[in-house]
C-alpha cells in the first residue's frame, strides 16, 4: 500500500481524499441525521435524544469495525437506553448485524462510481438502476467483520471489468471508510429495532419493568 501511495501524483491522491471524505460525510450524515429523525417521526423519540442514547454504540463500532463485535453493545442500547423489549432485540439485533447493511451500500456504490471515473469508464445513467440492484444484493451478503465491504467492491468492480487496480486504491483507505461504515449499520439496526418496537408495542417495557423492580423491593 505503502509502494502504491508513492506512484500515485498530487492530482490523483486529492482525488482518492474527496472520495474518502465523500464516503465519510455520506455515512455520517445517515448515522446524525437521517436516522435520528426517521426515528423521531415514526416513535415519539427526539432525534437529539436517539443521538445521544448510541454515542456508546457508534465510538464502539468506531474502534472494532466490526456489526458482530458490536452486538453485545447494540442490545444494551436497545434493552438498556431506549427500552426496546429483550424479545425484539434478541431477534433484530443478530438479523441486522448480517443483513442490514445500509453503511455497505453507501460505501460500495461511491466506491464503484469513483473507480469507474478514475479509470475513464463512467457508468452510464441507464444502467445506475442495475448498479443499485447489484450494490443491494451484494451489501446483504457482505460480513460484518473489518474489511467485509472491500470484498464486495472487487466483486463488482469485476463485474463493471474494471482493472483489479482500482481495488488496491479503494482497499489502501478501506479502514477509514470501514469504521464509519460499521457504524451507520449498527446504528441503522437500532434504529429498525427501535420503530418495529414501537409498532408491536414492545417499547418502553424494560424500563418499565427496571422502574417496577425497586417499587416492589420497598412494598
Amino acid at each position: 500500500m505503502i509502494q502504491l501511495g508513492a506512484t500515485l501524483d498530487a492530482n490523483t491522491l486529492a482525488s482518492v481524499a474527496g472520495y474518502v471524505a465523500l464516503v465519510v460525510g455520506m455515512l455520517v450524515f445517515w448515522i446524525f441525521v437521517v436516522y435520528p429523525i426517521i426515528v423521531q417521526l415514526t416513535t415519539g423519540i427526539s432525534a437529539r435524544e436517539f443521538s445521544r442514547k448510541t454515542r456508546e454504540q457508534v465510538l464502539f463500532s468506531l474502534s472494532t469495525a466490526s456489526s458482530n463485535a458490536t452486538i453485545p453493545v447494540t442490545m444494551r442500547t436497545l434493552t438498556d437506553k431506549i427500552g426496546v423489549s429483550k424479545s425484539v432485540a434478541g431477534f433484530g439485533v443478530p438479523l441486522g448485524a448480517t443483513m442490514n447493511m445500509a453503511g455497505v451500500s453507501i460505501y460500495i456504490a461511491i466506491a464503484a462510481v469513483f473507480c469507474a471515473n478514475a479509470f475513464g469508464q463512467p457508468i452510464a445513467v441507464s444502467d445506475m438502476l442495475t448498479l443499485g440492484f447489484t450494490v443491494l444484493l451484494l451489501s446483504i451478503g457482505a460480513g460484518g467483520v473489518p474489511g467485509g465491504g472491500v470484498v464486495m467492491i472487487g466483486v463488482i468492480l469485476h463485474q463493471l471489468g474494471l482493472p483489479p487496480e482500482g481495488l488496491a486504491i479503494v482497499a489502501a483507505v478501506d479502514r477509514i471508510n470501514d469504521m464509519f461504515c460499521t457504524s451507520s449499520n449498527v446504528v441503522g439496526d437500532t434504529a429498525v429495532n427501535t420503530i418495529v418496537a414501537h409498532t408491536e408495542g414492545e417499547l418502553g417495557k424494560e424500563e418499565a419493568e427496571v422502574s417496577a423492580q425497586p417499587a416492589q423491593s420497598n412494598a
